[in-house]
């Protein structure tokens, strides 16, 4: 799992989820906005990275499959 996420060059990691949080606005972002915002993120920096262009839709699809895993592995638990 570790190494799949590796080699895809992208790891999202949920305390990036807070930090996009503006703290100078009380309201929150709903989740996907944040969501997005990650995918948008990601899609910038496999951009400037040396990996393959992705595009956004890609970005969210892997983010959300990653979320899905998560969710899976905190009810194995």
């Amino acid at each position: 799992m570790e190494d799949m996420e590796h080699q895809a060059g992208h790891v999202f990691e949920p305390a990036r989820c807070a930090r996009l949080r503006s703290p100078g606005r009380r309201r929150r972002l709903p989740p996907f906005k944040i969501l997005r915002r990650l995918a948008v993120l990601d899609y910038h920096k496999r951009r400037t990275s040396h990996g393959p262009p992705l595009s956004h839709r890609v970005a969210l699809s892997r983010l959300l499959k990653w979320l899905r895993e998560v969710a899976k592995k905190k009810e194995t638990k």
